[in-house]
């Protein structure tokens, strides 16, 4: 009799049955990982194209006539760079939208924000005499992903010395 067990060597139908169920729950949580996996990568593949955008926009931004910032541009208003957006990105960025904002920086958490950043003044290019926005100009472009925010980057130029 003992001959004829070890004869009889293989897995029994409860054993696969168990290997079985172990092995499709490995292959759902690996499935499932890897789809995160999959998002994530994504995810921060647009985060970074959305930063290399902001960035550039931000370049174009400053490189524009009125953004020198001299004594004489600033004296005769040249000086004078304007809000835009919401703008679209042009193709094959269309799904990408911008927002450029002068003399506004909103930090998060607002409690952050130093006490020498003062508020836009309410006329767009010229600050009250002796405001820190007077000596400052902070330009900030912001990037969307089909709305939902990306990436922000913020930029000042010095006006002047006193």
């Amino acid at each position: 009799m003992t001959a004829n067990r070890r004869s009889q060597v293989g897995l029994t139908l409860l054993e696969v049955l168990v290997a079985l169920v172990v092995f499709a729950g490995m292959s759902v949580a690996a499935a499932r990982t890897m789809g995160l996996l999959l998002r994530v990568a994504a995810d921060q593949g647009r985060r970074t194209t959305a930063t290399a955008l902001a960035t550039q926009k931000l370049e174009e931004v400053r490189a524009r006539p009125e953004a020198q910032l001299t004594e004489i541009a600033r004296h005769r208003g040249f000086d004078c760079l304007q809000a835009e957006g919401p703008s679209v990105v042009v193709d094959p960025y269309a799904a990408y939208g911008y927002t450029v904002t002068i003399a506004a920086v909103r930090l998060d958490p607002p409690d952050a924000q130093p006490a020498w950043i003062v508020p836009a003044a309410s006329v767009a290019c010229r600050p009250p005499p002796g405001a820190h926005g007077d000596l400052l100009q902070w330009i900030s472009v912001a990037v969307t992903f089909r709305g939902r925010p990306l990436a922000q980057v913020t930029s000042a130029t010095l006006r002047g010395m006193r």
